[in-house]
């Protein structure tokens, strides 16, 4: 979609925003177009009985079935619906195969990805998002292959390979930008400023979601200024700017119709709190967020919120909580089998079991944990050192503290990191015992 968007056969609308009852019978053409402005506008139910309705008509062209198809699951994914949205991505998948149309293959491609993505299965939306630009370069459709690596870099840096994504967004966003598609130019921004933000590069993050959220309001882009905000927020270093930064996007997600969009940004308010000590506040807003995830059957999301749930509980000292939860997490991370959510379960895991007075428990996951990520840089390598120094303070190995917080703080300063990646109480103690050793912190 262009900065300018097409005038064209749009249908009038009655006030009130129903659509008028001849839309049923409305040519697919105009359908399509009348739609897509529902949809830009927040109304996703009504975008979604419009494509159905175009959809029962016997006199539509292949392109014309697979918009419809599109834009219907564009609109479900906003409502939440996963499966129904993964019904019409296959749809369109076997209507690009049977009319052997590549560019059509190469939209349907994108779409399974996307839904994939949204349902947290992040390996085999790589895969598949691999293939869309594999398709879109062999075609030698620009265009297509814009969107294409629009949709694999978020893929990529979902999978951490956050490097790659930069790259892919890069490419994206100089091929939307040569199109004068100004809106595709600002969420390419948004993919690159998510992966330097989990490479933990909070200044070219910060750049990058600026220019995106500038882009998006520029065009009117309400999803997109959403996403930026959201990740323009990781690197606040006030939580009271973090939280307003955050009500932004939450703004922006009601205008837009976006319920998963809504939820992402709730996620990130809860953790906030959790940042300011309201963890009964925050683990109010986890049990909802979890309801939400499980009934649409975003099963990352799920973890992600089972995560955040035993780590406020260990905090708390309700560790019979935490653990009642930890068998489902834990069979949840392993049927996901990707890099975001293993990672989380060796802190949840060390914070479990420091909870439970088990330190000697606590270091030797942590240090394994560490091993695992190897020379991956990110911002878990500095999550887990924090983590460690802790567990072997209160393991009652002063020395190995001091070496690990001397370490984490060079990470800190050397990545430009913002202070807010060691606000957290465990932060305070790592900084304390640096100082203690001589190391300067940022």
């Amino acid at each position: 979609m262009s900065k300018t968007r097409s005038a064209k056969l749009r249908m009038p609308l009655k006030p009130g925003g129903e659509p008028p009852q001849a839309l049923a019978a409305a040519p697919a053409a105009a359908a399509i177009a009348a739609a897509r402005d529902l949809a830009w506008t927040g109304r996703h139910a009504q975008a979604i009985e419009c494509c159905g309705h175009a959809l029962a008509a016997r006199q539509i062209t292949p392109a014309q079935r697979m918009d419809l198809l599109d834009l219907r699951a564009e609109s479900l994914i906003a409502e939440g619906r996963f499966a129904d949205a993964a019904h019409d991505a296959a749809a369109m998948l076997s209507l690009a195969r049977a009319h052997k149309q590549s560019a059509l293959e190469v939209r349907a491609l994108n779409r399974h990805a996307l839904v994939l993505m949204r349902r947290g299965e992040i390996k085999p939306a790589l895969d598949v998002a691999t293939r869309a630009v594999a398709l879109a370069r062999k075609a030698r459709n620009g265009a297509l292959l814009a969107h294409s690596l629009l949709c694999l870099g978020e893929a990529q840096f979902r999978a951490t390979q956050n490097n790659a994504a930069i790259a892919s967004g890069q490419n994206a966003a100089r091929l939307f930008e040569a199109a004068g598609d100004t809106l595709g130019v600002g969420r390419a921004h948004w993919v690159v400023a998510f992966a330097h933000s989990r490479l933990a590069q909070d200044a070219p993050s910060r750049a990058a979601a600026q220019r995106a959220a500038e882009l998006a309001r520029e065009t009117g882009d309400e999803q997109g200024l959403a996403n930026a905000l959201n990740v323009l927020s990781f690197g606040c270093t006030d939580i009271a700017e973090r939280i307003a930064v955050l009500q932004q996007g939450a703004q922006a997600c009601e205008r837009s119709g976006y319920a998963y969009g809504r939820a992402l940004v709730k996620s990130n308010l809860s953790l906030a709190f959790a940042e300011l000590g309201l963890y009964r506040h925050a683990c109010r807003l986890g049990e909802e967020l979890m309801v939400q995830s499980e009934r649409a059957g975003a099963r990352q999301a799920l973890a992600f919120q089972m995560s955040s749930l035993i780590g406020w509980k260990s905090a708390l000292g309700e560790a019979q909580s935490a653990r009642a939860r930890w068998t489902e997490y834990d069979a949840l991370v392993t049927a996901l089998d990707e890099p975001a959510t293993r990672n989380l379960r060796w802190l949840d895991g060390s914070a479990l079991a420091l909870a439970e007075g088990d330190s000697a428990t606590a270091v030797k996951g942590l240090r394994a944990a560490l091993r695992e990520l190897g020379q991956a840089k990110s911002g878990h390598e500095l999550r887990t050192l924090v983590a460690l120094a802790k567990a072997l303070l209160v393991a009652g190995d002063a020395a190995a503290a001091l070496r690990i917080s001397q370490r984490a703080a060079r990470l800190h300063r050397c990545a430009g990191l913002c202070p807010r990646r060691l606000r957290t109480e465990p932060g305070h103690l790592v900084v304390a015992l640096a100082r203690a050793g001589g190391e300067r912190p940022p």
